[in-house]
């Protein structure tokens, strides 16, 4: 290791350059040998190494210039420059200006050098050249008589290329062609490449599958001598039959004599979209000569009714095109019929979805336990699909009894009322307002929660309710919302907000009253375990004990004034009644079995999900 002089070792070094005292006697006052002195002086060490440290536009043009040397390198090129540091500090400073990696450096080698004409893709370190940068490069060589080597450094290429450029400039010159097509490399594709697989060995691998559909594609590669493990496949790939099943079912299909299509993207999706009007029957068993001979009379009757009801239709069609008066007319008919086939098109495709709601409409209407589908029903087409019959005679139900719910006789509880939302709740009035409790869940919702927090308690509802914000954020989401609570506890009660903690599951829980009657509460949890289920599940074990509805919100959801009250109104709509407790000790009845339940936080838990059940809503 080369020892760095000090202040004073280095002035006596200079008075003996300058030649006041001699080696000697600088020895004697070092007390080191003269050794050690002709040493020094033999490696030059003067006070510029003291003195000098490296500056990073010192090694910005090495860098630029040689982008490929390491720390060791750069550390040999600054000792050319009279610059003498050690590999650790060029190491250290290249590092701490993200220079480190040998890509890193070569990105700002290109950004330095390169003119601003080339287009490069720094990530690879490689330069797109387009055929115009072709084109100057060899004009600059042949033109304006640069170096051969100036040109490959600017451009990044070999001479080898260079020579190849110019060939085809010179070629393209004196047959007079476009010289950027000439500098285009016209390299073979597909079937015209030297390389490609003819139609001969793309039967030959799909007779090999269809024989022996268990092969891998090493096994049908050794079989074939025209074609590699990778040839086949891409052949397999291209039809469909990477996967064994696809080869089987492809070999079982040619095997029964059925003739097998090669797969085909278009009439896969066209016969899968063909698939969703026509659904699949059970097989049926094979027909007699009757049915095939009432079969064959039913498709000619229908095959004729429909060519009658077109033909009728076109001939109508010609007869109104050819009374038209003019020819402006005539184009505007054509259009419009082409307009009313196109929305008759897309009106049949979308008659499915409208289907579809009507279905799921008419199944929504079950009975709470499931007891009898038959009870209650309103007869018609309208009142089965929309659900407007709800089954009560007076007050009371057809089957002459009412039954009991978690130990009450609510017999609006045994309701086979639709499930379907109200077109309109004006007409419901609430007699009380039960107790809500409004849950939102947050991770990194920061935009968003000062919009959502406000929305949540701004409601227009006449009884109290809480709101809890379960926040899992790691972002300024939590301090936007401790910020909110602070400000409103200022505002409004002139007090900070009361927190309780549990160290053990990892969260804390503030709250403070924003209104009369409104009160938030921040539930901060250090870690995500269950994720938003988790946070949710926590902030039911710390609902207000009044609590009677939860209602749980996105943080991106914005609800109107009046969500909470048009939710009770629902709840009224369809059950009937807003009486969901129940006592301490009561009995949960089905069909099949008769359970005891005791605990509160299961009956709590059991009132919610019987406002599921009833609501249909979550």
């Amino acid at each position: 290791m080369v020892k760095v002089l000090g202040t004073e070792e280095a002035k006596i070094l200079d008075q003996v350059f300058s030649g006041e005292i001699s080696i000697t006697k600088a020895a004697k006052i070092l007390n080191i040998s003269r050794n050690t002195i002709y040493k020094w002086i033999k490696n030059k060490h003067d006070r510029s190494r003291i003195k000098r440290s490296i500056e990073i536009h010192d090694l910005l043009p090495i860098i630029a210039a040689y982008p490929k040397l390491g720390p060791s390198k750069l550390k040999n090129e600054l000792a050319k420059r009279d610059i003498k540091v050690c590999t650790t500090c060029v190491w250290n400073k290249i590092k701490k200006h993200g220079l480190a990696k040998k890509s890193q450096r070569l990105d700002y080698s290109y950004k330095v050098k390169l003119p601003k004409h080339v287009n490069k893709i720094s990530s690879k370190g490689k330069i797109k050249l387009t055929n115009e940068i072709r084109k100057r490069a060899v004009e600059d060589r042949l033109l304006l008589n640069l170096k051969t080597k100036d040109i490959t450094d600017k451009y990044f290429i070999s001479r080898k290329t260079l020579y190849k450029w110019i060939k085809r400039y010179k070629k393209g010159s004196i047959e007079r062609n476009n010289l950027l097509d000439v500098m285009k490399d016209n390299n073979l594709t597909g079937s015209l490449h030297p390389k490609s697989l003819s139609e001969n060995v793309i039967n030959a691998v799909l007779t090999q599958v269809i024989e022996n559909p268990q092969l891998s594609t090493h096994s049908i590669a050794k079989k074939m001598d025209s074609v590699s493990n990778h040839g086949v496949q891409n052949i397999l790939k291209k039809y469909g039959l990477n996967l064994y099943k696809d080869r089987v079912t492809y070999s079982n299909q040619n095997k029964a004599g059925v003739i097998a299509t090669k797969p085909n993207k278009i009439s896969d999706r066209i016969k899968l979209v063909w698939d969703q009007f026509t659904p699949n029957v059970a097989p049926a068993p094979p027909p007699s000569n009757l049915s095939n001979l009432f079969r064959f009379f039913k498709t000619f009757l229908v095959s004729s009714l429909i060519a009658a009801i077109f033909s009728f239709g076109i001939f109508n069609w010609i007869s109104l095109l050819g009374a038209s008066g003019s020819i402006s007319t005539a184009v505007g008919m054509v259009f419009a019929t082409i307009a009313f086939l196109s929305g008759t098109f897309f009106f049949i495709y979308s008659l499915k979805y409208y289907l579809t709601i009507a279905i799921v409409l008419s199944y929504s209407q079950t009975d709470l336990f499931k007891e009898s589908d038959k009870v209650g029903r309103k007869k018609g087409l309208f009142n089965w699909i929309l659900g407007l019959g709800n089954g009560k005679k007076g007050g009371e139900y057809e089957d002459g009894h009412g039954g009991e719910v978690f130990g009450s006789d609510n017999k609006s509880m045994r309701s086979s009322a639709p499930v379907g939302l109200e077109p309109n709740l004006e007409h419901v009035i609430l007699k009380r307002f039960p107790f809500i409790s409004v849950h939102i869940p947050f991770y990194n919702e920061k935009n968003v929660v000062g919009r959502a927090i406000k929305a949540a308690t701004s409601f227009d509802y006449p009884g109290d309710y809480e709101v809890i914000l379960c926040d899992d954020s790691t972002d300024e989401t939590t301090q936007i919302i401790r910020d909110y609570m602070h400000e409103s506890g200022s505002a409004n009660n002139k007090t900070s907000p009361s927190t309780i903690k549990n160290e053990k599951e990892g969260w804390e829980l503030a709250s403070v009253k924003v209104r009369p009657g409104v009160t938030l509460k921040h539930l901060h949890r250090t870690t995500r375990s269950g994720f938003k289920g988790g946070a949710l599940k926590i902030a039911l074990t710390l609902v207000d004990p009044v609590t009677e509805f939860v209602s749980i919100f996105d943080a991106d959801f914005v609800p109107y004034p009046d969500t909470l009250e048009l939710f009770m109104k629902y709840f009224q709509a369809q059950a009937g009644t807003l009486e969901f407790k129940g006592n301490s000790d009561y009995q949960y009845n089905t069909n099949t079995n008769l359970r005891r339940l005791t605990d509160k936080q299961l009956l709590l838990k059991a009132q919610l999900q019987q406002y599921v059940d009833i609501s249909g809503m979550c």
